[in-house]
């Protein structure tokens, strides 16, 4: 039988741990790129995520209660349509060796379905194995592609 994952939503006394954490997953994942690592950048984006309506940071705690795997993500209207609400994930990490993906996605969307989405949008900064693979499993079809430029 699998570990057990808890999901919850993140708390500003959860803001500590999640810090640590993300630090390390910039030093795997961003070692190789200008983007800089600033502390204090980070600690204000994640309590906006917290304390701002329409944001939301959701963690993933393995079995010992640390923090595994975290979702961020925002609920916007559409540009198009008054009544469309999107459900934008714009972070997502799991921990290597953990297996809390599936959990992740699944609080996600039931948040953002309870804020209004009509729609999810995903998307991965690296093409990580089995992102494609495990999205497809909840439903998700590719529909565009993202290009980008340091300027």
């Amino acid at each position: 039988m699998g570990k057990k994952v808890r999901v919850k939503l993140a708390k500003l006394d959860d803001l500590r741990e999640v810090l640590e954490v993300a630090r390390a997953w910039n030093r795997r994942d961003y070692s190789k790129t200008s983007l800089e690592f600033d502390d204090e950048s980070v600690k204000r984006q994640l309590a906006g995520l917290v304390v701002e309506e329409g944001r939301v940071l959701i963690l993933a705690l393995g079995e010992d209660g640390r923090v595994i795997g975290d979702i961020a993500g925002v609920v916007v209207p559409s540009i198009w349509c008054d009544d469309e609400v999107w459900g934008h994930c714009i972070s997502w990490h799991v921990l290597p060796g953990e297996d809390c993906g599936a959990e992740l996605l699944s609080a996600f969307e039931l948040w953002a379905e309870n804020h209004g989405a009509r729609w999810i949008s995903l998307s991965s900064v690296r093409n990580h194995r089995g992102f494609g693979r495990l999205v497809g499993k909840f439903g998700y079809e590719q529909s565009e592609v993202c290009f980008r430029k340091e300027v």
